[in-house]
């Protein structure tokens, strides 16, 4: 975690967010994908409830944005 700066207080604010399978690993993984607290607010307020945390990584990686779920939903 300290190759990668995983800080503490972002570690324990993703924490907070009850996801599912987070670990050490998904800690890691999300900080070198730019999973962040605002990311996950984001894409929550984007109307997605999502849980798992290895869908938001892949969210993140694949550039699922609230403005990519928007558009999707307007071509319903």
């Amino acid at each position: 975690m300290a190759i990668h700066r995983c800080q503490l207080e972002i570690c324990a604010d993703i924490k907070a967010q009850n996801l599912q399978g987070l670990d050490t690993d998904k800690l890691i993984a999300f900080k070198i994908h730019g999973v962040t607290p605002e990311f996950i607010a984001s894409i929550r307020s984007a109307g997605v409830n999502v849980s798992e945390s290895d869908k938001l990584i892949a969210f993140r990686i694949h550039g699922v944005t609230p403005e990519f779920i928007a558009g999707i939903r307007a071509a319903d």
